[in-house]
């Protein structure tokens, strides 16, 4: 799980994403190559591979002094608190 300070950064997921959705099926390419007996399927030593989950939020006491920064689109405000 990555804390705020070593979550990748946006561009990163969404390529490691894309590079995700593009991926072969690897059980139809079995069944191919042993249809025209070509034998095993050749492949790479690694692939890279990305693994999200969500989590929930942790929270901690804010004094009024603090700024809350966070990515755009998240739906959160990157104003200050409300003084009371």
């Amino acid at each position: 799980m990555y804390g705020l300070d070593d979550m990748p950064a946006l561009a990163d997921i969404e390529a490691a994403a894309a590079e995700y959705n593009r991926a072969a099926d690897l059980g139809a390419i079995r069944v191919i190559f042993k249809q025209h007996g070509l034998g095993p399927v050749p492949m790479k030593s690694s692939a890279p591979s990305l693994k999200v989950k969500r989590a929930p939020a942790l929270t901690a006491p804010v004094e009024s002094e603090t700024l809350t920064a966070v990515a755009p689109g998240t739906g959160l405000c990157l104003d200050p608190p409300p003084s009371p």
